[in-house]
């Protein structure tokens, strides 16, 4: 992964976390929320904003203390207009009572009057969901980015509840939101994101484990009355069982980038899915990737677009992406999607590793979220690090930690949009991958090139079986000089090796050549010692017989006197080139048959051997 210069800091509140989101319209305003619940546990239930304008250091600013006896917040959002949307559920008797005023607006502006200390205010609270349940809570609580400054759609989902549904809102300058209808859905909603494809006009997307589903939002639209379309994105075997889906996010109103664990927690796998949201096509997977095998479950996901959506993708076509996965190991790791508009509409690219920061928390993270980029005013130059990116997670270990990232930017590189915003980025963009392929498909051609000529070689030497012919094609003399130049030790290991089932006769006393029947070797080793003597300054001329179910090896001295052998005074056979087709046939059979010739392999290493009459299998011997 690529080197990432980041600073962090750190603070511990009194009270476990379980949700966090920056100001929208100020990166360094974060709000985090927790508590302990509707216990007696003493641990109380807050709302805090945090500054982090420093890079190494995180201020208390403001905080509100919630009822002890209500529960802790569970999810919340930051909106534009300051306030911060939450979901806590009401007491246990007021549940029971049916009343659950589950959705909380607090004011976070901090500028009420001056001199005085600043805090949290609640504005108002009511109830979206249709029913109330004992157990049901409001899981997951999500806000659209605008393409202008204007409401912002919301949705919310329940958590442990027996009828599951999602429930739409339109957030106000103040108070309470605008009701904007409900969904049923048949399973809880693991996840669900929300993106604005035209002034008033909505995408709404939300998976259960195994399925993502959609449905278009449009003011003269009664979301209970939208169609869902399931899409199920590719899985290795096609069996919905191989992934669970654990988070989603738009990237463009045509991708989904989507999280999932696999099977029994074996990985993490992220993916980006490309949809025709108009006719509601079947979805398939354009990109992916596997985190790396030590994160076997992830718990969460977070995306930012660090261009502004209007000034980058409508008018300088191209943009990048931030992800960060939080790992059930306390890592969070991060990746960077490029997008670039052509003929054909908007193509991600790879999704890229940039960094992976390790134990994070002490505890299991609980939430993660990015703050958003805000376009400089004045003219940036490029290379410029005047902006940052802020990374909040936070943890049931009690902790908040912000990552700062710095990120650059740069003129947009199309010749018609010169001039206009820079374009931001984490890191300098990788284009359509051209180069990484054009690497790949060099780096394949020189392997199958080498493996050719190593091919080559061996057939030349009459190692390997012969695919590619290269004696036929390569000249004598060049085969000659493969055969005596190449060192002998450099081809052992690619050659086969075979085990002498057979008793090799000894050649004679005096040359001290023995083969246990058990040793592994090579027969073209075996043959050397027997022709050149290697290893023992042996000179001579080997004789082979076949006698019953056996081969006699003789070695036949050339320097005549004393060491001369007693079996023959003179060398009787015939040289593998003079024997007949048939008595070639019998040999090869009798060698293989017995274990000491491998298939396919040459004759050359019969050279310096002379050949006596074999008889063939299965002739009966009458004496």
């Amino acid at each position: 992964m690529a080197p990432l210069k980041a600073s962090s800091a750190k603070i511990t509140l009194p009270y476990p976390l379980y949700a966090c989101d920056f100001d929208p319209a100020n990166s360094t305003k974060l709000v985090v929320g927790g508590g302990g619940g509707a216990s007696r546990t003493g641990v109380g239930n807050k709302i805090t904003v945090l500054d982090a304008s420093n890079p190494e250091k995180l201020v208390e600013v403001a905080d509100i203390e919630l009822s002890k006896e209500e529960d802790n917040p569970t999810s919340l959002a930051t909106g534009l207009n300051h306030l911060v949307y939450a979901g806590v559920n009401a007491s246990p008797q007021d549940i029971k009572n049916g009343e659950n005023s589950h959705f909380r607006i607090y004011d976070i502006s901090l500028e009420h009057e001056k001199n005085v200390q600043p805090n949290v205010r609640e504005e108002t609270k009511l109830r979206l969901f249709s029913g109330v349940e004992k157990d049901s809570y409001q899981r997951i609580t999500r806000l659209a980015k605008p393409l202008v400054s204007k409401s912002q759609l919301g949705a919310i989902t329940t958590g442990l509840a027996k009828r599951s549904e999602i429930a739409l809102f339109e957030t106000q300058p103040s108070g309470a939101p605008k009701k904007r209808g409900s969904l049923a859905c048949k399973a809880e909603a693991v996840d669900v994101d929300i993106i604005q494809v035209e002034e008033e006009s909505h995408l709404l997307a939300y998976c259960e484990d195994h399925d993502i589903f959609l449905t278009e939002i449009t003011p003269k639209t009664d979301i209970s009355e939208s169609e869902c379309i399931p899409i199920t994105p590719l899985t290795s075997g096609g069996k919905p069982k191989t992934a669970t889906l654990r988070a989603l996010r738009w990237l463009t109103k045509d991708h989904l980038i989507t999280l999932s664990n696999r099977y029994r927690n074996t990985g993490v796998v992220l993916e980006i899915v490309k949809i025709t949201p108009r006719k509601f096509r079947p979805a398939r997977t354009v990109k992916s990737i596997r985190l790396p095998k030590y994160i076997t479950k992830a718990t969460g996901l977070c995306i930012v677009n660090l261009n502004n959506a209007t000034s980058c993708i409508n008018t300088q076509n191209e943009t990048q992406f931030v992800i960060a996965v939080a790992g059930h190991n306390r890592s969070i790791s991060l990746f960077t999607i490029d997008f670039k508009l052509d003929a054909e509409g908007f193509k991600p690219s790879d999704i890229t590793p940039l960094f992976t920061f390790e134990d994070v928390h002490p505890l299991q993270i609980t939430g993660i979220s990015f703050s958003n980029v805000t376009p400089c005013s004045d003219t940036v130059k490029v290379s410029s690090t005047s902006q940052v990116l802020r990374l909040c997670s936070v943890g049931i270990s009690n902790t908040v930690v912000v990552h700062t990232l710095p990120i650059f930017s740069a003129p947009c590189e199309d010749s018609n949009n010169r001039g206009l915003d820079p374009r931001y980025f984490i890191v300098k963009p990788c284009g359509t991958g051209v180069l990484r392929r054009a690497a790949l498909s060099i780096s394949v051609i020189l392997v199958v090139v080498i493996a050719i000529i190593i091919q080559a070689l061996l057939e030349i030497r009459g190692e390997v079986p012969l695919y590619l012919g290269a004696r036929e094609h390569v000249p004598a003399r060049w085969q000659e000089a493969i055969v005596r130049n190449i060192p002998q030790v450099s081809m052992t290991m690619l050659r086969p090796t075979f085990t002498i089932t057979r008793t090799v006769i000894p050649i004679s006393t005096e040359t001290g050549i023995n083969v246990d029947s058990t040793s592994s070797v090579l027969l073209e080793d075996l043959m050397k010692k027997f022709v050149a003597g290697e290893n023992h300054g042996l000179d001579g001329v080997v004789v082979l017989s076949g006698e019953g179910e056996h081969i006699k090896a003789i070695l036949h001295r050339q320097d005549g006197g004393a060491e001369q052998t007693k079996d023959s005074e003179t060398p009787i056979g015939s040289t593998w080139e003079d024997l007949s087709e048939a008595q070639k046939l019998i040999w090869i059979d009798r060698l293989k048959e017995l274990g000491e010739l491998p298939e396919d392999f040459p004759a050359i290493v019969f050279k310096g051997v002379l050949f006596g009459e074999v008889i063939a299998a299965g002739a009966v011997d009458d004496s």
